[in-house]
């Protein structure tokens, strides 16, 4: 199984188009991967941005795959950077740093939307971390 380090080393060379740069498959590995890392992390700190995120999609739902995803949505997209940056900067012990490296991972792929299905590959990456990060904390 691939460790936080090597999901780490693969985001960050992510560049362009997220669709194609994070598999599916992949997605859903290093989903398993991150939530295991984030089981002190409380529930309400990731589903706080995966609310924000499932919003943006609201308003995108009527686009194409190929359409260009929209600069007001992309803002806030970004905006989601600063944010759990200062999440990060609020949280202490092993929720600090289970939540810096979901900063560390996320932060590259937020920069690779730029079509409607980079932005729906996001979303599937993180739908799937909010799933099994709710398996993994539960076991504690």
């Amino acid at each position: 199984m691939t460790s936080i380090m090597e999901i780490k080393q693969k985001t960050s060379k992510y560049k362009a188009n997220l669709h194609e740069e994070l598999k599916i498959d992949d997605a859903i590995e290093y989903a398993e991967v991150i939530a295991k890392d984030m089981q002190k992390v409380k529930t309400h700190q990731l589903r706080r941005f995966f609310l924000a995120v499932k919003n943006i999609q609201k308003k995108v739902v009527d686009l194409k795959d190929n359409d260009p995803f929209p600069p007001e949505e992309y803002a806030e997209l970004q905006m989601l950077r600063p944010q759990l940056a200062n999440a990060v900067g609020r949280l202490h012990g092993k929720e600090k740093f289970a939540m810096q490296n979901l900063l560390e991972i996320l932060q590259p792929i937020f920069k690779t939307v730029k079509k409607n299905k980079d932005f729906e590959r996001f979303v599937n990456f993180f739908e799937s971390i909010v799933a099994y990060h709710k398996v993994h904390a539960e076991q504690q």
